[in-house]
């Protein structure tokens, strides 16, 4: 009983995911093709730019999409392999005297 009941919704799941193909198709044949497959032509974005200076890399403004996109995977690889990276500096924080902050002993103002 267990074992139909089983087969029924997976033949229900199946029937279900041909039918989302099928509209995927109609859908996108009449639109666009979504942003992950339009070409990488143009100049780079903002958020490209911006990713390669968090990576380390130097971001030129005029850079392509797809010459943004290479740096992006050279510095991601790069990462991947362990090598070492520019040393940040981190800057310790100050201490602050709480006497004066107005702060008691249990932490109240």
């Amino acid at each position: 009983m267990d074992n139909k009941i089983y087969e029924e919704a997976m033949t229900n799941i199946i029937r279900r995911i041909e039918a989302l193909e099928e509209f995927n198709k109609i859908y996108y044949s009449n639109q666009q093709p979504p942003k992950q497959f339009q070409s990488k032509q143009g100049t780079s974005t903002p958020g490209q730019l911006g990713y390669i200076k968090k990576l380390g890399g130097k971001a030129d403004s005029s850079m392509s999409k797809q010459e943004a996109s290479n740096e992006i995977d050279r510095l991601l690889q790069k990462q991947e392999a362990g090598e070492p990276e520019e040393e940040l500096s981190v800057d310790e924080p100050k201490e602050v005297d709480t006497d004066e902050a107005g702060i008691d002993s249990e932490g109240l103002i």
